[in-house]
């Protein structure tokens, strides 16, 4: 267990008086993902109140749950009782943050902060021990539960945040105060919660509010929409430490070269500061350059030399759901799956399929769900992606969702077209036509549960 908390930090944190002394683990907020010693807090949601699953917390291992309600039959030495949870748990992500000797990495974008920051965590681990969100942790809840479990020893964490409306990046990140702030992109993904690409870039730019001006660093990916916007808020904040990662020569940190090589692997070349560098990877979509230069533009800001970041870039893996190309059985059907259905946007979706494109298969299949959040640029924005499907060599294409169902009859003879209105309706069909030895693209946003689809055609683990 790595300790997180002491019994003495908590009590500083939470203005209360404990009467164990002990050390502690993660904070969780779901009792399923409790390990041995972690603290378990109480949270109300909207569907669900934590407290109906604070005995099961502490089967699975809990060593301590925060409760803002009595419970019977359980040992007082083993709760906190608070007036509000919530409250508590951004006490103590305030306390971390004020008391943790880690260097800070705030990671925001439109398109690729998970990848992104997970890649930052893999380079960073090879120099000291690093802590960043779980999974997507990037919102109200997410940050603060983060922040609440960094260990005491951390020398670097890595927080992601998201956003669906103005003021909430500046909100989390007035909490993170970052050491480092990028932005990895602007794009139509949260459009439907916006009235333009420049609104977008407003609440993104917010990650820049609460650095340091005197030694904050900001970090832009020079070929993302609205960078010229971008730039002028964290100037006009006092940001002097401003460094660009992209494909440009004027760029302190660029992509000079990407060469597919015969097994599949990658050959990049980057100029970092002036000096160049060279790493082969493994079979990856060619997009994730581009989140390894944020990576290598982090390693250059924190005056790291990039050699042990090379290292991770050549042993990295996407994960299943977010572009892993995944071998699957079904009976006596195989299948190569291109699993990337964590969720869709129409930048993302367009990277996918140019990835497809590239992939010898004579027999290429897209299974594309509908793109949510796109508000009234709906239509315009799904009808964007038939030239992208149509340039993909698909020979069947499974469109989900009625945005999807509404381009159905717009390919050619040499695209066979399949419409389903949700998931379930597909997974009733789906089998029966397929012959085995297909390459099969899974693409769609969360709410369409495409991990069904590639489980049920034999991938393991799905999500």
């Amino acid at each position: 267990m790595n300790v997180v908390w002491r019994s003495s930090d908590l009590a500083k944190a939470l203005s209360t008086k404990l009467n164990v002394e002990s050390v502690y683990g993660e904070v969780k907020f779901n009792s399923q993902h409790i390990n041995k010693g972690d603290i378990f807090i109480a949270l109300k949601k909207d569907k669900s109140d934590g407290h109906s699953y604070v005995k099961d917390a502490f089967e699975r291992g809990a060593s301590l749950a925060i409760i803002s309600d009595d419970i019977e039959n359980i040992d007082k030495n083993k709760v906190i009782k608070v007036e509000d949870s919530f409250i508590a748990l951004n006490k103590m992500a305030r306390y971390k943050r004020k008391n943790s000797k880690a260097k800070f990495i705030a990671v925001t974008g439109s398109i690729g902060k998970t990848t992104t920051k997970n890649i930052i965590k893999q380079m960073l681990d090879l120099y000291g021990k690093t802590y960043a969100t779980p999974a997507s942790f990037n919102n109200y809840l997410g940050v603060p539960l983060s922040l609440a479990s960094i260990p005491a020893d951390a020398e670097y964490a890595v927080m992601e945040i998201g956003m669906n409306a103005k003021g909430e990046i500046d909100q989390l990140s007035e909490v993170v105060k970052p050491d480092i702030s990028l932005i990895t992109s602007v794009d139509k993904c949260h459009i439907g919660f916006f009235k333009s690409l420049s609104e977008i870039a407003s609440a993104k730019s917010e990650i820049f509010n609460h650095l340091a001006k005197d030694k904050g660093i900001a970090i832009l990916n020079s070929s993302m929409n609205m960078l010229d916007q971008c730039l002028v808020h964290a100037k006009n904040l006092g940001v002097s430490d401003i460094c660009l990662y992209g494909s440009s020569e004027q760029d302190k940190v660029y992509l000079s070269n990407v060469e597919r090589l015969e097994n599949g692997s990658l050959r990049l070349k980057y100029v970092i500061s002036e000096s160049d560098y060279e790493v082969v990877t493994k079979m990856i979509p060619p997009y994730f350059a581009e989140n390894f230069a944020a990576g290598l533009a982090v390693l250059n800001s924190l005056s790291l030399d990039p050699e042990l970041g090379l290292k991770a870039i050549a042993n990295f893996e996407p994960d299943l759901g977010r572009g892993k190309i995944a071998e699957a059985t079904d009976g006596d059907r195989k299948y190569d799956i291109i699993c990337d259905y964590y969720n869709s946007n129409p930048k993302a979706l367009e990277c996918s399929l140019s990835y497809l494109a590239e992939l010898n298969n004579p027999n290429k299949v897209a299974v594309l769900g509908s793109m949510g959040e796109l508000g009234e640029f709906e239509s315009e924005l799904h009808g964007q992606m038939i030239e992208a499907i149509n340039n993909s060599g698909v020979k069947k294409l499974f469109l989900v969702g009625p945005p999807m169902q509404d381009i159905a009859d717009q390919f050619g003879d040499g695209i066979q077209v399949f419409d389903f209105k949700d998931s379930d309706q597909l997974a009733g069909s789906i089998k029966s036509s397929l012959n085995g030895g297909e390459l099969i693209l899974i693409k769609g946003s969360r709410f369409h549960n495409f991990e069904k689809i590639a489980k049920m055609l034999g991938v393991k683990n799905a999500l």
